[in-house]
């Protein structure tokens, strides 16, 4: 054990400082705040079952919607009791679960990176240097404080982060046994990947694009290998030969792409699908609204593109470069190589994404072409490439040295180009709101009432938000009693009769 230790003290070290630091991060300069109806009733209902149910809300998001009543009750009924208040508990068991999941992500990467290179340190560093490079893709400047695990809202993070996440895990082990086997095929080993493939596809769409575009990435692979192979077989025989490989030796990759699309069609029988929300498409796929936008959805993809901070545009462009003239002027140049093999792999599947995305958007609404949230997993398989290609820089040429001085810039980039407090885009004011209310409600419950008449400002949530609220506060025992909200009343005036600083006025029935 302690010998393991020494020889991946690196990876444990780094893993041990990354899980701090995304926790600080969370915790005091970005904190996520349960702010709205849908943070509330995610957060303390189970909505979904384990299996896909026709005709319910969200019928494919099994993952999310298991894992955040999950954390909820973990929140309340154990970091509750030390802290005492129930926005910032909630705020430190988010924080807690993201460097659960990005440490999860950089221990991943750290296996991969390990099958390719025994040098476990350089495993390390570029892992390091991947991680790094999440957080200062988009950093344009300390205002935004963007970065590749961004979202602004609670349950976005289970919703879309946690997803990315997790597919982004699963493809990298499947990378990892596509290197140490040779195949992607399932096995009587196969019992936590099949888990990890299932809750992947069912948990997003935008998400379950990562798992779909690799697995089709491998497959056109082996059809350009089995089909551009010398040899004086029939175009019969190798179509045969490619169909008997991909059932044996690749069913991993079929599997994926036959459940993405069972999700697809699943995903339209969702009550969520048929209701008519902001910017979605209920036309013919053959309608001229609909190819406007798609171009619409396309527009917005690629200005977010074009985001990409300018500094690290370079130093992907110049890892790219140098591989290139290496790999030209190698003698060996035809030979198979595993490290430039993989990024062709991430390439062709970074290419397809955005036309999964885009389509995607055109349908469910164009601003989701935009959000890193959405098309994250397009820029995931550009950052792995990289990692790819600087591990072959590392082992082709003598320029290592420069590596640790090329990661310590990325990592200035981003911390120089993070505001602390961070307050624009967190919901603070919404946080006051709710703030109040929560005592309130307790005092009502102290006093042994349950049913009141609550008088809120204009710009207080829509009454079914405040109605999950009540509810959440009950099943987390915040309240003993359940407080019945009989009548909700827009009432500034009323309010602020009573106290200048007053949110909210309760009335009890």
């Amino acid at each position: 054990m302690a010998s393991r230790l020494t020889k991946h003290k690196l990876f444990f070290l780094s893993a041990g400082l990354i899980f701090f630091l995304i926790c600080q991060y969370y915790i005091l300069v970005d904190p996520i705040l349960l702010r709205n109806g849908d943070d509330w009733r995610y957060f303390g209902s189970f909505l979904s079952e384990p299996v896909p149910r026709i005709g319910w809300w969200n019928v494919t998001r099994l993952f999310q919607e298991h894992l955040m009543p999950i954390v909820g009750y973990q929140s309340a009924f154990f970091i509750y009791p030390l802290v005492g208040d129930y926005l910032t508990t909630a705020s430190i068991a988010l924080a807690i679960v993201i460097a659960f999941f990005i440490t999860g992500l950089f221990f991943a990467i750290y296996l991969l990176f390990s099958s390719l290179c025994k040098n476990k340190n350089t495993s390390a560093l570029i892992s390091v240097m991947i991680m790094a490079l999440f957080f200062a893709f988009f950093k344009g400047r300390a205002l935004d404080n963007v970065h590749m695990f961004f979202a602004s809202q609670y349950n976005l993070y289970f919703y879309y982060i946690f997803p990315n996440i997790i597919n982004s895990a699963v493809a990298l082990f499947l990378m990892k046994q596509l290197i140490l086997k040779k195949n992607l095929a399932f096995s009587s080993k196969s019992g936590w990947l099949l888990a990890g493939i299932y809750f992947s596809i069912f948990s997003m769409l935008f998400s379950a694009g990562i798992l779909l575009a690799f697995a089709s990435a491998v497959l056109i692979f082996r059809f350009f290998v089995n089909f551009g192979a010398e040899g004086n077989l029939s175009l019969m025989a190798r179509s045969r030969n490619f169909f008997t490989e991909c059932v044996k030796q690749y069913n991993i990759a079929i599997a994926i792409i036959f459940g993405v699309l069972i999700a697809m069609v699943l995903e339209t029988t969702s009550l969520r699908s048929k209701e008519i929300l902001p910017d979605s498409y209920f036309g013919s796929i053959v309608d001229i609204e609909f190819l406007n936008r798609i171009g619409v959805a396309a527009n917005n993809f690629f200005s977010l593109a074009r985001s990409i901070n300018k500094y690290i545009f370079a130093i992907i462009a110049l890892i790219y470069l140098i591989v290139g003239i290496h790999y030209l002027l190698k003698k060996e140049a035809g030979k198979p190589d595993i490290l430039l093999s993989l990024p062709i792999k991430c390439l062709i599947s970074a290419a397809m994404l955005p036309f999964f995305y885009i389509v995607l958007s055109a349908k469910a609404g164009t601003h989701y072409a935009g959000e890193i949230r959405c098309v994250y997993g397009a820029f995931f398989f550009i950052i792995l490439s990289v990692g790819f290609l600087s591990l072959y820089i590392l082992r082709e040429l003598p320029i290592s040295r420069l590596f640790a001085p090329l990661i310590l810039s990325i990592i200035l980039l981003v911390a120089l180009n993070t505001r602390w407090p961070f307050q624009v885009l967190s919901p603070y004011d919404e946080y006051a709101l709710v703030h109040k209310l929560i005592p309130a409600l307790v005092e009502a419950d102290n006093e042994k009432h349950t049913k009141i008449i609550l008088y809120v400002p204009e710009y207080s949530p829509e009454e079914w938000e405040l109605h999950c609220l009540s509810d959440t506060l009950f099943i987390h025992r915040v309240t003993f009693n359940k407080i019945d909200i009989v009548s909700i009343e827009y009432s500034t005036e009323r309010c602020l009769s009573r106290d200048d600083n007053c949110v909210y006025y309760v009335e009890y029935k």
